[in-house]
C-alpha cells in the first residue's frame, strides 16, 4: 500500500517537474532531443519507483538511431514508461484526446510533443495520424501505437485499428513491433507489487513487402508476430 500510494505521489511530482522544465524549455524542439530527455527523465523516475526491472531482448534487431512506427500489445499504464526506457527511441505517443483533457498531464503531453487522436471522429483521427506522418518523415520521431486501442484485460489481443499499419504505408517508415509482458502484474489491489516486465523487440516489417493492396495482410501479419510471445 506504501509503495502503491508513493508511486502515484512521484508521477504527480515528475509530472510537475517535467511541466516546468518543458515550459523553461519553451524554445527548444519538443521533437527533438529535450523533449526526449524529458519522456526517459519521467519514465525513469515511474519504473524506479515501481520497483519494475526491465528484462530487453532483441535489442540487435533495430537501430535506436533511426525512426520507426511503434506498434506493442497495451496492458497498462507501465507500458508507456516501459516502451521509451527500453527502446531508447525518440518516442511520441499517439493517445485519446481525453488524456489530453487531464489537467497539467495532458499540458505536459502537448509540450512533449505527443499526438492527440479523436477516436470518436474519424475525420479528425486521420489528420492526427496525418500529422505523425508528417513528424515521422521531418524530425525522425517514433510514433507509438496501441493498435488494440485500448488495454487488453485477459490474454490475448484484442482486434487490432489500421491506424499505424496506414501510418507505416503512407510514409514507407518500417513497423517495429514489440511485445509487452507483465505491466499488468505490478499492481495488485492497491499494492504495487516488483516486479520483472519483459520487452521484446521484434525485427521491423516492411511496408514495402505489402503495399496497399495487401494492408490486411500486413495488420494480421504483426499482430500474429506480437501475440507470438507469451502472456502478452
Amino acid at each position: 500500500m506504501i509503495r502503491y500510494l508513493l508511486l502515484w505521489f512521484v508521477v504527480a511530482v515528475e509530472t510537475i517537474l517535467v511541466f516546468i522544465a518543458l515550459l523553461l524549455g519553451v524554445f527548444f524542439n519538443k521533437y527533438g532531443a529535450y523533449g526526449k530527455a524529458c519522456l526517459m527523465y519521467w519514465s525513469k523516475g515511474v519504473l524506479k519507483t515501481a520497483g519494475i526491472t526491465l528484462e530487453v531482448t532483441g535489442l540487435e534487431n533495430y537501430n535506436p538511431e533511426e525512426s520507426y512506427i511503434v506498434a506493442s500489445n497495451h496492458r497498462h499504464f507501465f507500458d508507456i514508461p516501459s516502451l521509451a526506457i527500453a527502446t531508447k527511441l525518440n518516442i511520441k505517443y499517439v493517445a485519446k484526446k481525453e488524456l489530453f483533457n487531464i489537467p497539467i498531464f495532458g499540458q505536459v503531453l502537448h509540450l512533449v510533443g505527443m499526438i492527440s487522436v479523436d477516436r470518436g471522429n474519424s475525420s479528425k483521427a486521420l489528420e492526427s495520424l496525418k500529422k505523425a506522418q508528417m513528424l515521422a518523415d521531418k524530425y525522425k520521431i517514433s510514433p507509438t501505437v496501441f493498435p488494440e486501442g485500448t488495454r487488453s484485460k485477459k490474454p490475448g489481443l484484442l482486434p487490432f485499428k489500421k491506424g499505424p499499419f496506414m501510418m507505416s504505408l503512407n510514409t514507407g517508415i518500417p513497423l517495429l513491433p514489440i511485445s509487452l509482458e507483465g505491466t499488468d502484474k505490478v499492481f495488485v489491489g492497491k499494492k504495487c507489487i516488483p516486479r520483472t516486465v519483459h520487452v521484446h523487440i521484434h525485427p521491423p516489417v516492411n511496408p514495402n513487402d505489402y503495399g496497399m493492396e495487401k494492408r490486411n495482410d500486413f495488420l494480421k501479419d504483426v499482430k500474429a508476430i506480437i501475440e507470438s510471445k507469451p502472456h502478452c
